[in-house]
């Protein structure tokens, strides 16, 4: 490296740009040169040229001129500028999402959903969701929208809950209350209206906590009202109307505060008496009903007041009066609200409206209701294809589109019922056939449409029901295979015991055999030879006892070796393991064990070694049966004939496959390997009633 290279000096001496005296500064220089570059790479990409006051002054021009002219005014402030950080990126793309969905124009269609991705990319490309949380918070809220537009709500759930989160970290409790009210209402229109009134209580807590002045006042009354409209939705009448009196009482407090904004206290009123009404529907009381309907109808239906939700109101009400056989006062009311419906009303309102109408004319047996119902479900075909072929993201829009279309579509189907007048004039009796057979027809799809949905709900019902069992029985499934993996652990920690056991035993026997026995032989013999050179008769016979005590110490030490050994033979008791394990597989499954043994066999013809390898083998044969076959009972037999020893297992499982004589699975060939250590046979064979396993080796 250059650096590396000597360079000369004036003087001859050789100097390096890099030696040991300063390689400590010059590093030391390099990361305080690394560390306020990348400090100034964040502080550039975070760093905002353009003002807030530039995109207000295009938003001006788009309300007020075009939205051409406010896209061309901001791109030319942008092209003046060298240089572009990623914040002014993500407010100029903001910006044309404004564009996009705030104008709806010919030049600018529905686009904002494609500027909020870039909004999202632009933070997540340069790494900055910690340093413009706040603006990557805003845009995640932004997408909930889109989703929640296209009615993707689990999407919408999950982006405004990554919002709510961020401003959660961060100790936003302002955004943290707006996020709250949104999440609330995606839970709303998912019709999980009972988690929603927790959400909105949240925004209620968060609202009083952190807002002030009317603005406090006016948001906490809101979101009173919203968790009592959940409550309702979801069935819990009480909570509702307790929450219903608190926001009344709320307003009546804070009376004072509201006489400075009286359009916004009226206007709640409206909508909280339109919603209370629906609970006292809801517990019986139609009076009250009745009463509170009135007051909101006659509140929203002032002009600058919220005229939609009166035409609903309207329409709930004579659904009640349909209710109590008032078709007058209900014809009043659909007549009103048709009235409201031509100039100004919603597809949903219009929609509600044909189905009322559908149903007053089928109570009062006129002719029309099928005409009605008709126009209905043309309308909601006409809005959810119009919705598929555009692919747009505001919804409200859409609808407003779909519903000129079908005031089109009416008008021409005017038309032509004014044609078939006049060639009515002309052809009476033919036409008057062609009517009658339609009509018919109609009535004969009208019954076959019912049928068919009559039919796809029992086939529906019936689905359902068939999940809520298949999903019990894979609980049940689960349950039982822990149980059995529990059991199989149990079986296999308890075969290891024992068998260490019996090799510690074993170990102890050997080392005793190999260093004490042998320690007392030599010390035997020793004595014998000190017992000869012993001079008097009294040190013979001392030495005399001195032997005969060294020959009871050595005849115990063997007795204690043969119990060491017998201990190990008790330690794999196959009688009493069977016994033990029958009981504990019997409560945590449903296997049942029988056995038929040779108890007197068993105990006086068998073998150390055999003992523990029929243990080992049956224990093994156990597991399997437990582990793979699926039964309900086992039979183990042990029998002596002839100088052998016969044992068979024999389960009503489902078998195991095609296993021959070479055994499958790793629990198979350890069987096979402990029947040949003690030189016997064994066979396996499976069929429909289960598996079996017969084997035999020879006693000695």
């Amino acid at each position: 490296m250059f650096w590396t290279v000597p360079a000369k000096l004036k003087n001859g001496s050789k100097y390096y740009l890099l030696s040991r005296s300063n390689c400590g500064i010059v590093l030391f220089a390099f990361f305080i040169v690394c560390f306020f570059s990348c400090t100034n790479s964040s502080k550039r990409k975070t760093t905002r040229h353009f003002s807030d006051a530039l995109f207000e002054r295009g938003d001006s021009l788009r309300n007020n001129v075009s939205s051409v002219a406010a896209l061309a005014f901001v791109d030319s402030a942008y092209s003046t500028f060298p240089e572009v950080s990623t914040a002014d990126k993500y407010y100029y793309y903001s910006f044309l999402g404004r564009l996009c969905g705030g104008t709806g124009s010919k030049q600018f269609p529905y686009c904002e959903g494609n500027y909020v991705d870039s909004m999202l990319w632009v933070i997540e490309y340069n790494q900055l969701t910690d340093e413009m949380w706040s603006e990557y918070a805003a845009a995640l809220q932004k997408k909930q929208g889109y989703y929640i537009a296209h009615h993707d709500y689990n999407k919408g759930y999950e982006l405004i809950t990554q919002a709510r989160l961020i401003s959660a970290q961060h100790h936003d409790t302002a955004a943290e209350h707006r996020y709250s009210y949104l999440l609330a209402d995606v839970l709303y229109k998912k019709g999980r209206y009972a988690e929603a009134a927790n959400y909105y209580k949240d925004a209620l807590a968060t609202a009083l906590s952190t807002l002030s002045g009317n603005t406090r006042i006016y948001e906490a009354q809101r979101q009173m009202s919203n968790v009592a409209l959940s409550y309702t939705k979801a069935g819990q009448t009480d909570s509702a109307l307790k929450y219903f009196d608190e926001v009344l009482a709320f307003i009546d407090v804070h009376q004072k505060e509201f006489d400075y904004m009286p359009k916004a206290k009226e206007g709640s009123l409206g909508v909280i008496y339109g919603n209370m009404a629906q609970a006292w529907r809801q517990v019986g009381d139609t009076a009250k009903a009745i009463a509170l309907f009135r007051e909101s109808i006659a509140i929203n239906s002032r002009p600058g007041y919220e005229n939609n939700d009166a035409n609903i109101t309207r329409l709930h009400l004579a659904n009640v009066y349909m209710d109590l056989k008032h078709y007058d006062s209900a014809l009043i009311l659909l007549r009103t609200a048709d009235t409201f419906l031509i100039a100004s009303g919603t597809p949903e309102i219009k929609l509600y409206w044909l189905q009322l109408k559908s149903r007053y004319a089928e109570l009062t047996g006129q002719k029309n209701a099928v005409d009605y119902l008709q126009h209905y479900y043309q309308l909601k075909d006409s809005l959810q294809t119009y919705r598929q072929q555009m692919n747009i993201t505001d919804i409200e829009s859409a609808l407003d589109k779909a519903a000129q279309l079908y005031k089109t579509d009416l008008l021409e189907k005017n038309n032509y019922i004014q044609k078939l007048y006049l060639v009515i004039a002309v052809a009476a009796a033919v036409l008057l056939v062609v009517l009658i057979v339609a009509v018919l027809l109609t009535l004969r799809r009208s019954r076959k449409m019912v049928g068919k949905m009559t039919r796809l709900n029992a086939a529906l019902f019936e689905r359902e029901k068939q999940l809520e069992l298949a999903i019990t029985e894979l609980d049940n499934s689960k349950e039982q295979k822990r149980k059995e993996d529990l059991l199989l652990q149990k079986l296999r920690l308890e075969t290891e015991h024992q068998d260490n056991i019996a090799a510690q035993r074993r170990q102890i026997s050997d080392d005793m055999h190999d260093d004490l026995s042998s320690s007392l032989v030599a010390l035997q013999y020793f004595m014998g030879d000190v017992k000869e050179r012993a001079e008097t008769d009294a040190d013979r016979g001392l030495l005399s006892k001195v032997e005969m005590e060294i020959a009871t110490i050595y005849r115990n030490v063997r007795a204690y070796m043969h119990n060491l050994n017998s201990g190990s033979r008790a330690q794999h008791d196959l009688i009493q393991f069977l016994s033990d394990i029958s009981h504990n597989i019997l409560e945590e499954t449903s296997l049942k064990i029988k056995t038929d043994i040779d108890r007197e066999g068993f105990a006086q013809l068998l073998s150390t070694q055999q003992r523990e390898q029929l243990y080992h083998i049956i224990n093994e044969c156990l597991t399997n049966v437990i582990k793979h076959s699926q039964a309900t009972e086992v039979v183990i037999r042990i029998q002596f004939s002839g100088g052998k020893c016969y044992f068979t297992v024999h389960d009503n499982g489902k078998g195991m496959g095609d296993v021959g004589h070479s055994g499958s699975g790793m629990g198979l060939r350890n069987i096979q390997k402990r029947v040949a250590a003690i030189n016997g046979e064994i066979q396996m064979r499976s069929g429909d009633t289960g598996a079996f396993i017969n084997g035999n080796f020879p006693l000695g």
